[in-house]
């Protein structure tokens, strides 16, 4: 569709000045609009800044030892990228660098803080009407488009079968600070995420008993791969095209880097195939060359270098690998996890204290709960002081009013996530999508510039759109089909990114790569890097080539044997493939895979009651050190 919009500023609400309002309030200041923030805080970072949390504790902030699970260099937004070298930020960190963000674009006079947003409504002249309580007085405005940024953690989701009925604690990890208020108590967790491994970990630890029950795993995929390399240092588009595209032979219906036409891709795969191979063996003979580094005395999270970890705390261990293992193999239904159809868990934490028996699994659910007694579905019970709700949350869906609901509640219902196509481009849920494996800032950022340019009248709905949501939601719903519940999710960052790239024209073609093989090589096969959609388009920037060429493409999980792994498996039949493409490999010899640590597949057993007594630590030997594969 050709946009018909005049290209004329507009005055645009953004509500919300977490990561996803403040880069959605610079990409509009970027395209000339006039832009007006309210946000209910008395701080910018959303729930990155605890001042934030409201007086009781009523609304989600992040709790004290919070360290992110993707790295800091994919955290950053693409016009603010920090140095190189993958590293994960603190909670605090991250905040100052969202601060340091506000403060170079001149974000904070955009900012009306302590501004609670009461209801919106569009008019019948397609303008939209804001009411809010500002600094205690009604407020009521006028605006052409609005930026609905208050993200996915307002309602906590306490649906847990009987807990009217229990007269313990019950605490939901949006209220979550510090364990503390857990010591010596006997807990159960319920539920499990980034977040909640987290919980589960600093509970057990000061619990007198900690039971963690879940009725689904979620896939684990640790901080660190090897104990060196960060996990999104794997992020490529490579590895998600033979993940998603190649080995499921499944039609791929997003427009990205790779071509439209199935001649364009063609000559990308044989172009790829032949550049890739080349790049790699030359990386191989200059590494060769290259003097071996020293070891750091810190990994990238801060902890001691040696021993060798997965994630904090969690040593690179026989015990702790196999462990991974078999809870992927769950997550899964002991099926292929090759191509991922789960939310991924970048936390694995807790695990040692699975190993070690300071956490009790059960995964059948709860049946019923009465008093301080809860029972499981598989017959076991357990008196507990404490329940932990690690359960996430509810969109709140039309809580601004109905001109704000997403049909059916299903964000995919929208096009990309973000635009119900009734309201003609006017409205955009910003920050409301998960990809998999992580780096939400930088997908609201792109989901950002895309509402710019409708906003400006340069982009415009495609005609299909409706024909585009049905496509693009079966194809997520098909990869995320063990976690039904997640309709937020997309299986590819990068391919997300890139299909509103294209659309916006901020990231290079298959024609355009095709004529510059160096550039080719680093968009397919090393780690994602956001810089590349400052090369080209609007808003482009002349520092973003050597951003983009800063990334190198080294270890096990992106290096040259990767690269040439991935063009062989090209060649391959779309069902030829390894059963588990980046789940840990067992150790040599090894065939538990860590089944002691979890109840049996199917277990029937008569009413037992689950054994809370005091913590104690098993002591094991440590196994052999194992590798990581990506």
């Amino acid at each position: 569709m050709t946009p018909t919009a005049a290209r004329t500023a507009k005055r645009v609400c953004v509500i919300g000045s977490g990561p996803t309002g403040l880069t959605a309030i610079k990409q509009l200041k970027d395209e000339g609009h006039d832009v007006v923030c309210y946000d209910r805080g008395k701080a910018v970072g959303g729930i990155w800044s605890q001042e934030n949390a409201g007086e009781q504790g009523q609304w989600m902030a992040v709790y004290d030892s919070l360290v992110l699970t993707v790295s800091m260099r994919l955290m950053s937004f693409s016009d603010y990228m920090v140095e190189p070298g993958r590293v994960y930020y603190t909670h605090r960190q991250y905040r100052r660098y969202l601060e340091a963000y506000a403060e170079r674009f001149g974000l904070y006079a955009h900012i009306q803080h302590d501004a609670e947003v009461q209801h919106v409504e569009r008019n019948e002249d397609g303008s939209w009407t804001v009411r809010a309580i500002v600094e205690g007085e009604e407020r009521s405005d006028r605006f052409d488009a609005i930026a609905l940024c208050t993200g996915p953690f307002q309602s906590p989701n306490k649906d847990v079968r009987g807990l009217e009925h229990f007269t313990g604690e019950v605490v939901h990890t949006q209220e979550y600070r510090s364990p503390e208020r857990f010591r010596g108590k006997r807990v159960l967790v319920v539920g499990l995420a980034e977040s909640g491994a987290d919980v589960l970990r600093e509970i057990s630890e000061v619990a007198e008993s900690c039971t963690l029950g879940i009725q689904s795993y979620t896939y684990l995929l640790p901080r660190l791969f090897d104990g060196k390399w960060s996990t999104d240092h794997a992020t490529t588009r490579a590895d998600h095209w033979e993940m998603y595209v190649r080995s499921t032979g499944h039609a791929f219906p997003m427009l990205s880097v790779f071509g439209d036409t199935k001649r364009e891709r063609r000559l990308f795969a044989a172009a790829a195939r032949v550049l890739g191979t080349a790049a790699a063996l030359e990386h191989k003979a200059k590494a060769l060359l290259r003097k071996e580094e020293p070891e750091p005395e810190l990994n990238r999270m801060g902890e001691p270098f040696y021993p060798l970890k997965l994630d904090i705390g969690c040593e690179f261990s026989e015990d702790n690998v196999n462990a991974i293992m078999e809870w992927n193999r769950r997550s899964h239904h002991f099926n292929s996890s090759y191509a991922k159809r789960k939310i991924l868990c970048k936390n694995v934490s807790f695990i040692p204290n699975l190993v070690n028996g300071k956490i009790q699994l059960n995964d059948s659910g709860i049946a019923s709960m009465k008093g301080q007694d809860v029972h499981f579905n598989n017959g076991e019970w357990g008196q507990y002081d404490a329940i932990v709700l690690c359960t996430g949350f509810k969109l709140e869906n039309g809580q601004l009013g109905a001109d704000t609901a997403v049909p059916g509640g299903n964000v995919r219902n929208l096009y990309k996530h973000m635009i119900n196509p009734r309201h003609e481009g006017t409205l955009a849920h910003l920050g409301y999508i998960r990809p998999l494996s992580g780096g939400n800032p930088v997908v609201a950022e792109m989901q950002a510039r895309y509402f710019a340019q409708i906003c400006s009248g340069k982009v415009a709905l495609p005609d299909d759109v409706h024909r585009r949501i049905e496509e693009e939601k079966g194809w997520e719903t098909r990869f995320t089909c063990y976690s039904p519940k997640a309709n937020n999710a997309t299986p590819s960052q990068a391919f997300y990114m890139d299909a509103l790239a294209r659309e916006i024209g901020c990231v290079m073609t298959a024609k355009e790569l095709l004529k510059n093989p160096k550039l080719l090589v680093r968009h397919w096969f090393y780690p994602l890097n956001q810089a590349c959609y400052r090369l080209v388009g609007p808003h482009a920037t002349p520092e973003a080539m050597e951003e983009f060429e800063s990334d190198s493409a080294e270890g096990p999980v992106a290096g040259p044997e990767t690269i040439l792994k991935l063009i062989k498996l090209s060649l391959m039949p779309p069902g030829m493939h390894p059963e588990n493409l980046g789940a840990p490999k067992p150790p040599k010899g090894s065939t538990s895979y860590g089944t002691t640590h979890f109840p049996p597949k199917p277990r029937t057993a008569p009413l037992t009651r689950v054994d809370s007594a005091p913590n104690r630590v098993a002591e094991r030997p440590m196994g052999t050190v194992t590798s990581l594969r990506p």
